[in-house]
């Protein structure tokens, strides 16, 4: 028999797994104190074998593998992303700086062999891109499409000026030529005049294109060295130095190509063939407008009789200026900025192997990348061994 007080006031009403709900039952007592009866269901259920420990400790184990076994998919997909982030991590700090010399210089042949190749497949156009971004090349290109409109645009405001030196021409300096007759020097001025112009432009789209592929040379730079500071810095010095040689030597190439220009000149097959085509345009032209055209004046046919004929040596000229313009300066840039350019620097990282001195300044790395390196290499250890672990596991 137990006190009342001794019994928690949770016992007066209890839930057993039998679903019979027990009340605890009181009678009094001569010396006025209430006793609880445990009831004879209590020996039952302990009969039974239901209300023991080993009873109670298979159905938490059941519980539990069953709730383990519901949860494994999701925690199997979190070490999965886990592993594969830590993976990707550890990729940027690379692999440990080798002890020995003679190791550090495999090492740094490696890390040296892997930025020329990704210059390389730079130059060729074949680098890897993300899917938002766009290749160095077609960049380039763009540029090299804009330089074509440049020429159109700048061709045809030359001819807004052109009307106006015809005019000129013919009111103060015709002599006895007759109308129509085309002045050369008019037509080398107006000429040499337009090429001119388009000078700056080719010099700007230089400066343009060399920024972009210094700016992409850079970033390899970064993505390959960007741990070692050192070498970093000296790689990123001659991109630099490189870049104002080659930059220089373009811009007088390009400048040199416009002086000859000035020299006005076509293969006589060549502008002979153009000049047909403009004349058949023209001609064409013409009988489309032919009402428009009757309705000049006297006083201003001989001004449209030059105006025309210049015109169609003009539009002639044009033709095979443009596509020499167009093309050559291109090449330039191409040759210089991303053929030379490249190979330059290839050969200037491969010159870094001569000094072997250098090594351990160049291979020197962050102070804390080799802590970081190695608490990512422990977290990817646990990681795998916890994958094992999982893969064992049964259900």
């Amino acid at each position: 028999m137990y006190h009342l007080q001794d019994i928690p006031s949770r016992w007066k009403s209890l839930d057993f797994p039998c679903s019979r709900k027990l009340t605890c039952i009181f009678w009094p007592h001569q010396d006025g104190c209430g006793h609880c009866l445990l009831f004879s269901v209590c020996r039952v259920l302990l009969e039974e074998g239901r209300a023991t420990v080993p009873c109670l400790a298979d159905k938490l184990t059941s519980e539990l593998i069953t709730h383990i076994c519901k949860t494994l998919p999701l925690l199997e997909n979190q070490i999965k992303e886990n592993h594969e982030k830590i993976t990707k991590e550890l990729q940027k700090y690379g692999s440990d700086v080798p002890e020995e010399e003679h190791e550090k210089m495999f090492f740094l042949i490696e890390k040296i062999n892997a930025f020329n190749h990704d210059i390389n497949s730079l130059i060729e156009g074949e680098e890897f891109v993300g899917e938002d971004e766009s290749r160095l090349f077609t960049k380039i290109r763009n540029e090299f499409h804009k330089w074509s409109s440049v020429i159109e645009k700048k061709f045809q405001q030359g001819y807004q000026v052109i009307y106006k030196q015809i005019e000129k021409f013919e009111n103060r300096y015709r002599g006895r030529e007759l109308p129509g007759f085309v002045n050369y020097k008019t037509f080398e001025i107006i000429i040499k005049q337009q090429l001119k112009e388009l000078e700056e432009p080719a010099v700007y789209m230089l400066h343009m294109v060399t920024d972009m592929v210094q700016a992409a040379f850079t970033d390899i730079s970064k993505a390959n060295f960007a741990e070692f500071f050192n070498l970093y810095r000296t790689t990123k010095s001659k991109i630099e130095d490189i870049k104002f040689e080659l930059e220089e030597e373009a811009e007088k190439s390009i400048r040199l190509h416009f002086q000859m220009e000035q020299i006005v000149y076509c293969q006589d097959q060549v502008y002979q063939r153009a000049l047909q085509r403009v004349r058949e345009k023209v001609s064409d032209g013409e009988k489309k407008n032919k009402k428009i055209n009757s309705m000049s004046s006297e006083e201003g046919s001989s001004v449209n009789i030059s105006l025309s004929e210049i015109f169609e040596h003009l539009l002639a000229y044009r033709q095979e200026a443009t596509n020499r313009i167009s093309s050559h300066i291109p090449l330039i840039i191409q040759y210089f900025i991303l053929q030379v350019y490249g190979q330059k620097l290839q050969k200037g990282m491969l010159q870094l192997l001569q000094d072997k001195d250098t090594y351990n300044w160049l291979l020197k790395e962050h102070s804390d990348t080799s802590d970081k390196r190695k608490f990512l290499k422990e977290r990817l250890s646990r990681l795998a061994q916890a994958r094992r672990r999982l893969a064992k596991f049964p259900g």
